[in-house]
């Protein structure tokens, strides 16, 4: 979300292709900004644009050698001057890229974190453990790494890479970070919270939750309305 609007990726009206939408925060007022042969990950408005990874769906993207076509997209949020800012120099994994300020955070060939500038300039390695990360905010940047007897560890950082410590050692997914809390889904698909410096949980929802949102004041997330048929909505919660 970014002032009055929401914006959100969708199969076109034929499905053949994928679909960049813009609505109300009502979702009235529906404008298509952008359809590609292009599978869409990662969408982030920040000011007067987008960024977002795009993959040829042509290809394999579950190549292993890294030869897949995938690039960092910016576009205007009224659809126009799109542009490639990172051609395949980020790993086939990385499904998401985040930005932050004048920064763009992404998960490197080597698994590494990255940042360049929002021009896709001025590379930079973060963390070099290779552990990649599953949620970053102005602050700090979250990564499960495995231990010596092979359980995934969670733990923050700061944007920089330093005073990395443990928050809890179940896997996390659909991260996001307001303040000083980590809102995450569970494998149970159910929505948590942890806090960093004190690293208590504290269950929000046992509704499934997938593709989780969070801002200050409430969590979007999509859910099926009827999973036997399919059907899948955007829902919103407190």
């Amino acid at each position: 979300t970014e002032g009055n609007h929401i914006y959100y990726i969708s199969p076109s009206e034929k499905g053949d292709k994928i679909s960049i939408y813009k609505c109300k925060k009502n979702g009235k007022n529906i404008e298509t900004l952008l359809t590609e042969s292009l599978e869409i990950y990662g969408l982030n408005v920040s000011g007067d644009y987008l960024y977002f990874i795009g993959i040829d769906m042509s290809q394999d993207k579950y190549k292993d050698d890294d030869s897949v076509n995938n690039k960092i997209y910016k576009m205007r949020t009224n659809g126009k001057d799109l542009q490639v800012i990172n051609d395949n120099e980020f790993n086939n994994d990385s499904y998401e890229i985040y930005v932050i300020k004048d920064r763009i955070y992404y998960m490197g060939r080597d698994y590494n974190v990255y940042s360049m500038d929002l021009n896709g300039e001025n590379k930079q390695v973060i963390n070099d453990d290779e552990t990649g990360f599953i949620g970053i905010n102005d602050q700090y940047i979250i990564l499960n790494k495995k231990d010596e007897e092979g359980n995934v560890v969670t733990y923050s950082m700061n944007l920089d890479g330093t005073d990395k410590k443990e928050i809890t050692g179940e896997r996390l997914y659909s991260v996001n970070i307001v303040g000083d809390d980590v809102y995450y889904v569970n494998t149970d698909k159910n929505v948590y919270k942890a806090n960093i410096k004190t690293g208590e949980n504290e269950l929000i929802s046992e509704t499934s939750a997938y593709n989780m949102n969070v801002t200050n004041k409430a969590i979007y997330f999509m859910n099926y309305i009827d999973e036997s048929e399919n059907y899948i909505g955007i829902y919103k919660m407190k």
